[in-house]
């Protein structure tokens, strides 16, 4: 389902939350869900029409997201 980043079944702001973690680099998602623009990168461009969705401003794409795959996401800092 569109906007469904977390796969509850339901898109809502634990959604946006669940974006916004995963573009800063702590989390995981359902990429393709989210990926709007469909350029294989999730970015604030999507996070943006995330919201523009959630809020009623723009209706969500119809059809099914292509490309299932999930995306995790870990840094670790490495001194030297």
């Amino acid at each position: 389902m569109w906007g469904d980043a977390n796969e509850d079944g339901v898109v809502d702001s634990l959604d946006l939350m669940a974006v916004a973690k995963y573009i800063v680099g702590d989390g995981s998602i359902t990429m393709n869900n989210v990926d709007f623009n469909q350029d294989g990168v999730v970015n604030t461009l999507d996070l943006i029409r995330l919201a523009r969705i959630i809020v009623g401003i723009e209706d969500a794409p119809t059809g099914t997201p292509l490309l299932p795959m999930t995306i995790r996401v870990a840094f670790h800092i490495i001194r030297p």
